[in-house]
């Protein structure tokens, strides 16, 4: 008869355990993008630093996140182009840091042929070639687009080339004036690939 007592309490308290367990609640929130069939749209982070560099030397190489949305059913490819770098100073500072980049009075430039980019890649499909990046190369005059991913029909939806990152550095020549910031912008087109 002890058995059972033991028995019937133990079941008690698992019963107790148990039952605020199963009254806890939880809320989720579920969001959708609805975009157009034949989407075909890019996204790069927008500014990132490469650091502190001398003449006759190259910044460290920075790897960054680049988004691809492609709803075409077709096969693409991203162009990127580059201005000078051009010399500036931060104004606009508070506590939470500088806020406005500002051009010297006097310009200091250096060419862009002086960047350096790879392009990245990603499997998510099974299929190594869906996406190809760029090995390097350094880019043209300024405004000279160069080719930097593409990707087959079979890389479609949306999707990160992440493995590896798209990477860029820049190479100071000799003749950089010292004792300044520099800026470039950088023009990422994607579009179907031209035949």
């Amino acid at each position: 008869m002890r058995i059972r007592y033991w028995r019937v309490m133990a079941l008690a308290v698992v019963m107790v355990l148990l039952a605020p367990i199963a009254a806890i609640g939880a809320d989720q929130t579920v969001e959708v993008t609805v975009l157009a069939a034949g989407t075909l749209a890019i996204d790069v982070e927008h500014d990132f630093n490469l650091g502190i560099a001398v003449p006759d030397t190259t910044t460290a190489e920075n790897g960054f996140h680049m988004d691809i949305i492609n709803l075409t059913g077709g096969a693409w490819e991203v162009t990127v182009a580059a201005t000078d770098l051009t010399s500036f100073y931060w104004d606009n500072c508070d506590e939470n840091g500088c806020h406005d980049r500002v051009d010297t009075e006097t310009l200091y430039t250096i060419d862009a042929s002086n960047i350096f980019m790879t392009g990245g890649a990603v499997d998510h499909w099974g299929d190594p070639a869906a996406v190809t990046g760029s090995v390097g190369a350094y880019m043209g005059t300024a405004g000279t687009s160069m080719l930097l991913v593409e990707g087959t029909a079979v890389a479609n939806g949306s999707f990160n080339i992440d493995d590896p990152h798209t990477t860029i550095k820049v190479d100071i020549p000799a003749t950089a004036e010292t004792g300044y910031n520099y800026y470039t912008t950088l023009t990422y087109t994607i579009m179907t690939p031209t035949p």
